[in-house]
């Protein structure tokens, strides 16, 4: 009955001689709508205007002033409906000859789009607005490339001596002595949602990252003939995010990045003290019992249009087998030893980067 009455209302609405007024709830609206398309937040001009003729469906520069954002949106046909409404409740504007071109030009943009159905909503009030769908913006997916680098922060530091190589700190909360480091990162990103949207959906399917740290164990005396100090892994991981637009170019986001991590080579060896004869090994790559080594980080990021910063929670288990020798210090003779092959050595870091959005 909706649609009815308002087909009919478009018919008398020009022949009457006195029109309507306009209530002060759709005036209201009407202020709001210009403030927000001002602060240039055209998804909520638009729905403001809707509301606006919710109240008063028969003011016509309501439909005009509405099909120029929709025009800003790429709603063609959205936006030349709306026009053609503005033209049928007042058929003897001073700008009609305008508003008739303005037709033209958008039926000319429909037609370099590649309309494959359309899709109708009802706003406030029972108008119909119908918005194209085509093969590029059917899901609205935008691809980026992101470069990305930062300091890579280790939490819990092992600082003790070990006595069980098997449990012991080393092991548990070690972070195998690291240091703070870097990493760097590349990776192929698809934005779900439009640049305009409140809420952003977007995912990462190729993350391609590496990341070294160097190592400090105390007091421990180095091995001279170990010449890699540094633990150093690639991963290729996946990341999941959710943002939200609190300005126009500004966007807080919150992510979940899963990955697969390759431990790189590495060769360390001290001993506790000058007084102990025991000498702490570790090396290798990955260990023959583990083919996978997951990785996981929680972050949030806040962006300015193609730059963003970030703060990341870290946490994978690379593997390494290790070797606990002990010598005789008179003549540098093994007397003792054995290896735990396949350790899994937490890592547990703070991660802070800046990344460029391309």
């Amino acid at each position: 009955m909706n649609d009815t009455i308002l087909k009919l209302f478009f018919k008398i609405y020009p022949l009457m001689q006195e029109k309507p007024e306009l209530p002060e709830l759709a005036r209201k609206y009407m202020v709001q709508a210009k403030t927000a398309t001002e602060e240039k937040n055209y998804n909520e001009a638009i729905s403001l205007w809707n509301k606006a003729i919710g109240v008063a469906p028969y003011y016509p520069l309501s439909y005009f002033n509405r099909a120029l954002l929709k025009e800003i949106q790429n709603d063609y046909r959205g936006a030349s409906d709306d026009v053609k409404k503005y033209l049928e409740l007042y058929p003897d504007a001073q700008n009609a000859r305008d508003a008739q071109d303005k037709i033209y030009e958008l039926e000319g943009k429909i037609k370099k789009t590649s309309v494959t159905t359309t899709t109708f909503t009802t706003s406030t009030g029972g108008v119909m607005q119908n918005k194209p769908i085509n093969s590029s913006a059917n899901n609205n997916a935008k691809a980026k490339f992101i470069l990305k680098g930062g300091l890579n922060m280790p939490k819990g530091v092992f600082k003790t001596t070990p006595g069980n190589i098997k449990d012991s700190a080393f092991l548990k909360s070690g972070n195998l002595g690291a240091q703070t480091g870097f990493f760097i990162e590349a990776a192929v990103g698809i934005n779900f949602s439009k640049e305009s949207s409140v809420v952003q959906f977007y995912y990462n399917p190729f993350v391609f990252s590496c990341s070294s740290n160097k190592m400090s164990w105390g007091g421990a005396s180095l091995k001279t003939s170990d010449t890699n100090r540094n633990i150093r892994s690639f991963e290729i991981a996946q990341r999941y995010g959710i943002g939200f637009r609190i300005a126009p170019k500004l966007l807080l986001a919150f992510f979940y990045r899963p990955g697969v991590i390759f431990p790189l080579n590495l060769k360390y060896s001290y001993k506790i003290n000058s007084l102990d004869t025991t000498t702490y090994k570790v090396y290798g790559t990955m260990s023959d019992k583990t083919v996978f080594m997951m990785s996981h980080t929680f972050g949030t990021t806040l962006t300015y249009s193609f730059v963003s910063l970030s703060f990341e929670m870290y946490f994978a288990h690379p593997t390494y087998d290790v070797d606990v020798n002990q010598y005789n210090d008179a003549n540098s003779t093994k007397v003792n030893g054995y290896t735990v092959p396949g350790v899994k050595i937490p890592m547990r870091t703070n991660r802070i980067s800046i990344a460029f959005n391309f």
